[in-house]
């Protein structure tokens, strides 16, 4: 169980990939919390208190919403970017709205968890 402890907020917009991360993640250890707009993912921000991000790049709101996330659960919240067909421009803009890490999709799952596990605070 890698990710024991380890809260990730998931936001995707297609479901099957929604539920592909959680069951990957949940598969370590993590506790997910799935979203697939911008705004539900808010409120499950407000409750959940993640510790990782993981978010659409081209959903509507995505620009704000890791600063919106890390406002309401706090400026440790370490996020990662997940795009279908990226193009250069995208990784610069990912960087830009504040995430740490960019990956292109289809994601190997174990490529997702050693992600997650390397973002995580050591603290979790």
């Amino acid at each position: 169980m890698h990710l024991a402890g380890t809260k990730v907020l998931l936001v995707e917009a297609h479901a099957d990939s929604l539920e592909a991360f959680s069951r990957i993640l949940e598969g370590e250890g993590a506790m997910t919390g799935c979203a697939s707009t911008v705004e539900e993912a808010l409120q499950i921000a407000e409750r959940l208190h993640p510790d990782v991000l993981v978010a659409e790049l081209m959903m509507e709101g995505s620009a704000n919403v890791v600063a919106e996330v890390r406002r309401l659960a706090g400026d440790t919240v370490r996020a990662i970017a997940v795009c279908s067909h990226p193009e250069p421009r995208d990784y610069d803009r990912a960087l830009a709205w504040g995430f740490q890490l960019f990956l292109p999709k289809p994601i190997d799952p174990d490529v997702l968890v050693t992600v997650v596990r390397r973002v995580t605070p050591r603290s979790v």
